[in-house]
């Protein structure tokens, strides 16, 4: 299910992307490994990490900071 989340989060932010495969991390548990390539044909590997309903309270609350997740080739 959350692999489904994850594949359905990159489609809204960056529609132009096109996803080649969406898997569990093999490193971070906690993350999906998101292979797409970019309308340049640009290769992308998007690490996206899963939270829990109170860390995203957390943070739409601005009680925690997050840094934004680095694409990286």
């Amino acid at each position: 299910m959350q692999l489904i989340i994850a594949e359905k989060f990159i489609r809204e932010v960056n529609p132009d992307l096109n996803i080649q495969k969406v898997e569990n991390h093999p490193v971070f548990e906690d993350s999906a490994l998101v292979t797409a390539s970019s309308s340049t044909g640009e290769s992308l590997f998007i690490r996206i990490a899963f939270i829990n309903e109170t860390v995203a309270l957390m943070l739409k609350n601005h009680q925690i900071k997050a840094k934004p997740i680095a694409l990286y080739q």
